[in-house]
C-alpha cells in the first residue's frame, strides 16, 4: 500500500502488481491521472495546517498568507514572491519574469554564480577547465566584484566608464582579440561607485557582443 498525505486529504493507491502487462499499466495510469489529484511530494514541506500551530509563538498577524498561490510562512517558491519581483521590475524598468527575488545579499547570489560558472559552466563548459580565464571590469568599479574575481583566479581587465556605461568601442575590441574574455561585471542602473545609469545604446552594445561570443555573459552586479 503507497499513502499520499495532502494537507486534509489523505489519498491510498495500491501498490501496482509487477506483473502487470503494458496494457494493464497504462489503464492503472489513467485511472490514477482521471483522479485529478494536485499532489506536493516536496519532502520536508509541512502543510499550511502545521505552519498554523506556531501562528502564537511568533506573534504573527493572522491574515491570507497565500495570496499569491503559496503560503508565505512555508519554504519559497525558486523565483521568489510574486509580489516582490513585481516591485522589483517597476524599479528596475523590466518584466517581471526577468527578476528574481531571493533571501539573500546580492553578493551572495553573484559569488553562487561565478562558484557555477566555474565547476559547471555556460556554452563552453566549466570556467575550471579553462588555462586562463578573463572579465572586464568597468572601473571606477566595485572591489567585491574583483575580490570574487580574485578568489577564482579571474584574470581582470579593467575598461573605462563612460559616464554612460562602458566604453563599448573598447570593450568590443577586447574581446574581439581575446579568447578567454568571458564576460564583463555590470551595475547598468546606479553604477557602485560612480552612480551613472547605463544608456540604451551602451546596454544594446553589450547585448551585441553577447550574441556574437559563445558563452559570454553580464554579470551583474
Amino acid at each position: 500500500m503507497i499513502l499520499f498525505i495532502s494537507g486534509k486529504n489523505t489519498y491510498q493507491i495500491q501498490q501496482m502488481n509487477q506483473n502487470l502487462t503494458v496494457q494493464e499499466a497504462e489503464d492503472h495510469y489513467q485511472e490514477l491521472k482521471a483522479r485529478g489529484s494536485q499532489l506536493d511530494l516536496t519532502r520536508g514541506k509541512p502543510s499550511s495546517e502545521q505552519l498554523d500551530l506556531s501562528l502564537d509563538l511568533e506573534n504573527l498577524p493572522i491574515g491570507n498568507f497565500i495570496e499569491d498561490g503559496i503560503d508565505t510562512r512555508n519554504y519559497g517558491e525558486l523565483l521568489g514572491l510574486e509580489k516582490m519581483r513585481q516591485l522589483g521590475s517597476e524599479i528596475l524598468g523590466c518584466k517581471k519574469e526577468m527578476v528574481i527575488a531571493g533571501g539573500n545579499s546580492s553578493l551572495t547570489l553573484m559569488a553562487q554564480y561565478i562558484s557555477n560558472l566555474f565547476f559547471q559552466g555556460s556554452g563552453e563548459g566549466p570556467w575550471s577547465m579553462h588555462e586562463r580565464n578573463s572579465v572586464l571590469c568597468p572601473v571606477p568599479g566595485y572591489d567585491r566584484h574583483f575580490a570574487l574575481c580574485d578568489e577564482f583566479s579571474i584574470n581582470m581587465i579593467p575598461i573605462p566608464l563612460t559616464g554612460n556605461g562602458p566604453d563599448i568601442e573598447k570593450a568590443k575590441s577586447i574581446v574581439s582579440n581575446d579568447p578567454s574574455v568571458k564576460g564583463i561585471w555590470c551595475v547598468p542602473k546606479h553604477s557602485n561607485p560612480t552612480g551613472e545609469t547605463y544608456s540604451k545604446e551602451s546596454i544594446e552594445g553589450l547585448l551585441e557582443i553577447a550574441s556574437q561570443r559563445k558563452g559570454f555573459g553580464n554579470l551583474l552586479g
